[in-house]
């Protein structure tokens, strides 16, 4: 009676817990492979762009950082949305198609760029999807395709449905490439709701009938937008310093033609 009952124990002692401790074991290996992001990374560049956009150098930040400037730019200036935010959606809004252009943009693959902004602008009709057309325009300059690159910016001045500031945006950037061949009154007229807007913007807009003044050999008249900018309150320092620069050079200009 003794050895059958150990005959029947025998079955339960063979019980192996190693099977529930490699289904425990094998999920925890995941989150390191799907470790994409590095959040300290991110906090530094935010930091970076902060004080690029305290210092107002919206011109020049356009061509090095592209959609990530241009939508915390706008967010500095409309105080739509905070950086954490912006952190946030890095990291979680359309996370797929984010990353799937991030890792476009490490293959220096335009193409498949433009592929993932348009599908953040097909699955968000906000601001998000604004900014994705914004750099889309952008990458299509970068590969002179200026028609298209052009069109698409036109089109975001003009469209009512564009956050406001996106709008100004493209109007700035679109009104660079047409400074060369548009007279001072068209690009007074295409500057207009910049102009008129009176904001962070506008010193650009100004900027640009200066030139297009001096393109036309109206020294007077961009010596007279050169005297206003520098009356603007809290000019940032860099652009004061360019506009200090350039008056200097047309009274130098002046000075030789007499």
């Amino acid at each position: 009676m003794t050895n059958t009952v150990k005959k029947v124990r025998k079955p339960a002692a063979k019980k192996n817990t190693a099977p529930k401790a490699e289904k425990i074991n094998k999920p925890a290996a995941a989150p390191a492979a799907k470790a994409d992001v590095n959040p300290d990374l991110t906090d530094a560049f935010i930091n970076e762009v902060s004080e690029e956009v305290k210092n107002d150098n919206f011109k020049e930040l356009w061509n090095r950082y592209g959609l990530a400037i241009i939508a915390i730019v706008v967010i500095a200036v409309c105080g739509a949305v905070s950086f954490e935010r912006i952190k946030n959606w890095r990291l979680q809004h359309n996370q797929m198609t984010t990353e799937a252009y991030m890792d476009s943009a490490r293959k220096q693959d335009p193409e498949a760029m433009i592929a993932a902004l348009q599908k953040i602008n097909q699955n968000d009709h906000g601001i998000y999807g604004d900014f994705a057309r914004l750099q889309i325009a952008n990458l299509l300059l970068e590969q002179q395709k200026n028609d298209e690159g052009l069109a698409m910016l036109d089109g975001l001045s003009k469209d009512t449905q564009v956050n406001s500031e996106v709008r100004q945006i493209a109007l700035i950037k679109y009104a660079t490439y047409k400074v060369d061949s548009m007279s001072k009154q068209e690009l007074t007229n295409l500057l207009k709701p910049v102009l008129d807007a009176n904001n962070s913007w506008t010193p650009l807009a100004n900027d640009l009938l200066a030139m297009a003044a001096i393109r036309e050999g109206d020294l007077q008249t961009a010596r007279d937008i050169y005297s206003k900018l520098l009356t603007v309150k809290d000019l940032p320092d860099s652009f004061k310093s360019k506009v200090q620069e350039m008056m200097s050079s047309l009274n130098s200009a002046e000075n030789s033609a007499e």
